[in-house]
């Protein structure tokens, strides 16, 4: 599989700039090309079709929530205090 991604270098890592789909624990060959700087962020250069796409793209990748359904109760949100 090869696959082209955007990432930006943050001094210790190298940082994709929107999520990946790679499988875990396996060894991976990664060639780096520098690109030049451009003059606007690629992000503002997109229209806001492409912007909800991307984030829906992320947004899919998202677990549900960590907290149990019991912790959400009322009563559970305050302490008692008597």
């Amino acid at each position: 599989m090869i696959l082209t991604i955007r990432a930006r270098f943050d001094g210790k890592v190298i940082v994709p700039e929107e999520a990946l789909e790679l499988p875990t624990d396996r060894p991976l060959e990664i060639q780096v090309q520098v690109l030049e700087q451009p003059s606007e962020t690629e992000y503002e250069a997109l229209t806001i079709e492409e912007r909800i796409t991307r984030y829906k793209k992320f947004a899919g990748q998202l677990s549900g929530s960590s907290v149990s359904l019991e912790h959400l109760r009322r009563e559970n949100f305050y302490e008692d205090n008597r």
